[in-house]
């Protein structure tokens, strides 16, 4: 089912962040590689229900560095139709196809869910927090603020700056962030993340 809808909304944010649809030898495959399972559990319900049949594997540690040390959880579907689909899906298009506020916040999800993380202030009361994206895509970048302006939550676009990462031709990196506290929490109740979440501090606060 290629009508939008928050399933295929959420999955689209989140292969815009972490994911990747590549085509071999004329199949296409639909591929999500992270450490949170619950991410990995929620892309593949979303799969799921918009026609898919993916499964789910996991990959032991290999490595000795921190991220090396967690666990993979492996999301993988294969389809034609949805690959074809995506490759021609620009971000004009996915504009025109995000127009239901609820898609909208599903989008939001997926994405920050792949690509964004919260910081918890020092001063022994969680009391002060930051939210941020990060993304090489300007275009990309734009489209999650813009998005997040139509449910009312403000961004603030910096960058960009160097990419810490260790390759010769990484691109340069943007930054969506918020450190208004209130904001942040109205962020979080509205998206509603699996993870990266303060529903502990949420509830009762707002």
């Amino acid at each position: 089912n290629l009508d939008m809808n928050e399933d295929l909304a959420y999955a689209l944010g989140m292969l815009k962040g972490d994911g990747c649809v590549f085509c071999k030898n004329g199949s296409y495959s639909i591929v999500l590689d992270i450490t949170n399972k619950e991410i990995a559990t929620n892309f593949l319900s979303s799969l799921k229900k918009i026609g898919l049949n993916p499964w789910i594997k996991e990959r032991e540690p290999r490595f000795t560095n921190i991220q090396g040390k967690l666990k993979r959880h492996i999301v993988t579907a294969t389809s034609k139709v949805f690959g074809e689909w995506y490759k021609c899906l620009s971000l004009d298009d996915l504009r025109i196809l995000l127009k239901e506020e609820k898609d909208m916040a599903a989008f939001i999800r997926g994405f920050y869910e792949a690509e964004g993380c919260i910081y918890f202030g020092k001063n022994g009361k969680y009391d002060i927090i930051s939210l941020y994206v990060y993304n090489t895509d300007i275009k990309l970048i734009e489209l999650f603020k813009d998005l997040c302006n139509n449910l009312c939550l403000h961004f603030n676009l910096n960058g960009p700056y160097k990419n810490d990462r260790q390759f010769k031709n990484s691109k340069p990196i943007y930054r969506l962030g918020n450190s208004v506290r209130d904001e942040v929490y109205r962020f979080m109740n509205i998206v509603n993340p699996c993870t990266k979440n303060i529903r502990g501090i949420i509830n009762g606060r707002i």
